[in-house]
C-alpha cells in the first residue's frame, strides 16, 4: 500500500499519524510513506497494490504529473482510496 502525504499541511498531516497509521499497523497492512514533495510516484506506484491519499489536502496538492500518475497506476489495477472532501462534495 503506498500512502501519499502533504507534510506541508502539519494540522492534517497529525491526523494521519494518530488515526489512519495506527490503523494501518494495528492491522498488519504492509505500506510505504512518501511525501508527495519528493517528486514522481512512478516507481513506487509499480510496486503498490493500493495507493491512498492519506488525509484531506492531499488531492489538492498534488501537481498534474502525479495524478496523471495515480490515474495510470488505477487504470492498470491498483487501487485507489481518497478521503477528500471537495472530492465527494463538488
Amino acid at each position: 500500500m503506498l500512502i501519499i502525504t502533504n507534510d506541508e499541511d502539519e494540522t492534517a498531516a497529525a491526523v494521519f499519524d494518530l488515526a489512519l497509521l495506527p490503523a494501518l499497523n494495528h492491522f498488519g497492512i504492509p505500506y510505504r510513506v512518501v511525501d508527495r514533495a519528493e517528486g514522481s510516484l512512478t516507481g513506487f506506484l509499480r510496486e503498490a497494490a493500493g495507493v491512498v491519499l492519506a488525509h484531506d489536502g492531499v488531492a489538492a496538492s498534488l501537481p498534474a504529473e502525479q495524478w496523471g500518475e495515480i490515474v495510470t497506476a488505477a487504470e492498470n489495477g491498483v487501487g485507489a482510496v481518497a478521503s477528500e472532501y471537495w472530492l465527494v462534495h463538488r
